[in-house]
This record gives structure tokens, C-alpha cells and sequence, in this order.
């Protein structure tokens, strides 16, 4: 005596796929006019419902054994039929088959990987860079004050006059006085800008360096007592399997809600 089990899935109004010892099939059309499509071939079938009137024929078969002198039909129909039935197909192998697209447990990260990514990020030393302390600019030279030998001409130096003598020494101070001017109206920019640059950098120095402080003093209490909360630290195995759900490449679109309770794993 044998048993045949037959279950039929509706996937959208009018097509459902059939499973019948392992060899499954897709009908398309309403209830007593459709078509099957399955490794076993393609069949029309018609019947009344109620009655038990049916009848089933192999459209594929008949349209291999049809003889040459008639009309060949438009396949235009038949191999949008088959194709919008290929895709089905293969949408539902894709379900039935999901289990593969699974990743193994075993494959995954260990536990002793878990700590130690755990421990490293609860004990890893300070790595903000200090504030790059600003470069002092380069200012422009002052002009050096002129001797009172400056510009006389080599005559001059036995003929020029005392008078003479001090009115081109006060015009070369005059000259230099004025050079000493637009300098250091040339160089007030730059140094208050820098002194600008020097005084947040001295600020945020100091909050670095105490930021480091603090970090090393948490490092030294974390270091005792880092092993005892991994165990217990729902956040940090929530944050670790988002991430690799996030990574997860997924057949359909899935929406995954969790929570991690570490005390009763």
C-alpha cells in the first residue's frame, strides 16, 4: 500500500505551487480551468467543480506530436506563460533553499574572540593626538636704524659740510622711522592671528591632557573588572550582532528586532 501526500501553497491569487512527494509544481489559472507547470511536463486541466468531472491533457507532448501541415500557433502567449512561471519557480526555490544562505554557527566568532575584542576596546590606551601646537609666522625684519656715514658719496667725505652732514642723517632717519612704520603695521596681522591660534591651542592642550589623565585612571579600574562585566554587557553584544546583521546579505527584505539578556544565556 502507498501513500501520496499533496499540498498546495497559494502565493498570489490564481497560482499556487503544489508539493507532491518532493516534486513540486506551479498551477496558474482559477479552480477548474489552469495550467501546471513541473519537472513531470506542462498540463491543461478542466473540470467541474462539485461534479467530479475532470479532464487533463499534456500540452507540451501535443505540441511536439502535431503534424506539419497545420498552422503553427502563436507562441507569443505560451512563452510568456512559461516565463512569468520560470521566475515564480525560482522565487520559491529561493525560499525552499534559504536554509543554505544560512551562516553556520560554527564559522562565526568564538567566544574567547568576543573578549578579547571586548577587552581591547575597554583597555586600550589613550589614542586622541594631542592639538598641534601653531607654527609662529614669519614676520618681516625691522629695518636696521641708518649710521650717520650712510649715503655720503666719496667726495663728501672731504667737502660736505656739517650742516649738509645733519640734513642727510635726518633724512635717512626720517626715511627709516617711516620703513619702521609700515613693518610693524605689516607684521600686527600676522602676530594677532597667531597669538589668537596660541591662546585655543593652549585651551585645547589642557583638555587633552586632561582627557588622557582621566583615561588612564579608568584604564587602570577597567583593566580589574573588564572580564567580570563582559559577561554581563547587553549593550556590547547588541552593538556587535547589529553590525553583523547590518553586514548580512539577505534574500528578501527582513526587518530583525532582538534583545540580548547575557544573565540568562
Amino acid at each position: 500500500m502507498g501513500f501520496r501526500f499533496r499540498k498546495s501553497i497559494n502565493i498570489i491569487p490564481g497560482v499556487r505551487l503544489n508539493l507532491s512527494n518532493g516534486a513540486p509544481s506551479l498551477s496558474v489559472g482559477p479552480r477548474g480551468a489552469s495550467v501546471s507547470f513541473g519537472s513531470r511536463g506542462t498540463y491543461a486541466n478542466l473540470g467541474l467543480p462539485g461534479t467530479g468531472l475532470s479532464y487533463r491533457t499534456r500540452l507540451d507532448r501535443a505540441a511536439r506530436s502535431g503534424g506539419g501541415n497545420r498552422t503553427a500557433p502563436d507562441p507569443g502567449p505560451r512563452q510568456a506563460l512559461e516565463q512569468e512561471a520560470a521566475e515564480l519557480m525560482s522565487a520559491v526555490t529561493a525560499i525552499r533553499n534559504i536554509h543554505e544562505l544560512t551562516p553556520d554557527p560554527k564559522t562565526g566568532i568564538s567566544w574567547a574572540e568576543l573578549e578579547a575584542v571586548y577587552l581591547h576596546n575597554r583597555t586600550s590606551p589613550f589614542q586622541v593626538p594631542a592639538p598641534v601646537r601653531p607654527e609662529k609666522p614669519d614676520y618681516l625684519a625691522l629695518p636696521e636704524k641708518p649710521a650717520e656715514s650712510e649715503g655720503i658719496s666719496f667726495l663728501g667725505k672731504w667737502f660736505e659740510s656739517e650742516s649738509a652732514k645733519a640734513e642727510r642723517h635726518a633724512e635717512n632717519l626720517r626715511r627709516w622711522q617711516q620703513e619702521l612704520i609700515d613693518v610693524e603695521r605689516e607684521n600686527t596681522l600676522p602676530q594677532h592671528r597667531y597669538q589668537q591660534q596660541r591662546t585655543a591651542w593652549a585651551e585645547q592642550y589642557a583638555n587633552w591632557k586632561f582627557e588622557a589623565e582621566e583615561h588612564e585612571k579608568r584604564l587602570a579600574t577597567a583593566q580589574a573588572d573588564a572580564r567580570q562585566q563582559f559577561r554581563t554587557d547587553a549593550a556590547f553584544f547588541e552593538s556587535y550582532l547589529a553590525g553583523v546583521l547590518a553586514e548580512t546579505e539577505w534574500p528578501r527584505e527582513t526587518i530583525v528586532a532582538f534583545v540580548v539578556k547575557p544573565e540568562v544565556s
